[in-house]
């Protein structure tokens, strides 16, 4: 099998794998392409991050259902790919599908590298009012496999397509925008912007990257300040940034810079509307360390956002934190301070 990077020689130099570790090898990665299809086919979507790396790159998405003219960016992180593969097979419209994998050949680069293609076939059904909608699609998968910590797992994929076949109304389905599926009961159940909030401050605390940079928009835009403005750490957490790369770099440092244990906590989360198809919410964060032993009350505040859809899943266009540092008084007299309305 052809492929770019290293001849034939360079590979077996690489390899220190005898013939029956090689031969294991194979079988292990063959088993977690299967154990994919099979996940993504019954819907196990609690386990189909579990077959990929953490860094996994998906580019199937539009040749996935055979829309080579709707083929979407690449999608990274095995959170982000579960969010998006159930997004849609299990979103707004559900899609049964059946995806079948064959006679595949798999080429070991290293002893915890591989490359792999797949001859592939899938249908896919969805009702379309009273008419049932479907897709009989073939092709190949063209995969890399990485062994971590002694498993193999799914570390890129790409799918060609050779042949398409659908009824006329098929992509239908995907004729609800991205915002209409966010504001879908289905998508934005009771409880889904509290778990994106929490996963963004749950992320950001234990330094999970791949996973926090999966919850940012491209084009993110992210604020940090005290209310006041004039604190002596003013110049460590003040922040106005836009941009995913921009706001993960600036996440970074000020994490390295940060004690840890650090705990965010959000509460009382609340959606307060939708502007331009985004879903707007607010929340209170309340921040502790750990200091002789016990919890130690760092800082609390307020956080504002907005949360776009995306075929990968909501993620947050907008992060607004403001951090309490103004002493508390009657509200009576902080209120006089900012509206004339009485109460």
């Amino acid at each position: 099998m052809s492929g770019g990077g290293a001849s034939t020689t360079e590979s077996v130099r690489e390899i220190t794998l005898d013939p029956a570790e090689r031969a294991l090898a194979i079988r292990e990665i063959e088993n977690v392409f299967a154990a994919r299809l099979r996940i993504m086919d019954t819907k196990q979507w609690d386990l189909y991050g579990s077959v990929h790396t953490e860094d996994v790159v998906s580019e199937t998405f539009g040749a996935a259902v055979g829309d080579e003219s709707a083929r979407r960016p690449a999608v990274v992180g095995r959170d982000a790919l579960r969010r998006a593969i159930e997004g849609v097979l299990d979103g707004p419209v559900p899609v049964t599908s059946v995806h079948h994998g064959h006679t595949p050949e798999i080429t070991l680069t290293s002893d915890t590298t591989a490359t792999g293609v797949w001859a592939m076939e899938d249908k896919l059904w969805w009702r379309n009012g009273s008419t049932e909608e479907h897709l009989h699609g073939y092709g190949h998968y063209h995969e890399t496999y990485r062994r971590v910590d002694g498993v193999w797992l799914i570390a890129y994929r790409t799918l060609t397509r050779l042949r398409v076949d659908h009824t006329p109304g098929f992509f239908d389905y995907r004729s609800r925008s991205p915002q209409e599926k966010i504001m879908n009961e289905s998508t934005l159940a009771p409880g889904t912007v509290s778990a994106l909030v929490a996963a963004w401050w749950f992320h950001y605390d234990e330094w999970n990257p791949v996973e926090l940079r999966a919850l940012m928009a491209d084009d993110i835009a992210f604020t940090c300040a005290s209310d006041t403005g004039t604190t002596d750490y003013e110049d460590f957490i003040r922040v106005d940034v836009r941009g995913a790369g921009d706001v993960m770099a600036w996440k970074d440092d000020h994490r390295r810079n940060s004690p840890y244990p650090l705990r965010h906590n959000g509460t009382n989360v609340f959606v307060t509307g939708v502007a331009d198809g985004e879903v707007e919410f607010s929340s209170y964060i309340f921040v502790t360390k750990i200091v002789d032993g016990r919890p130690f009350n760092v800082s609390s505040g307020i956080m504002r956002g907005s949360i776009r859809a995306t075929e990968a899943g909501p993620v947050f266009s907008a992060v607004h934190v403001v951090l309490d540092t103004r002493e508390s008084v009657r509200f009576a007299d902080h209120f006089a301070e900012i509206s004339t309305r009485v109460l």
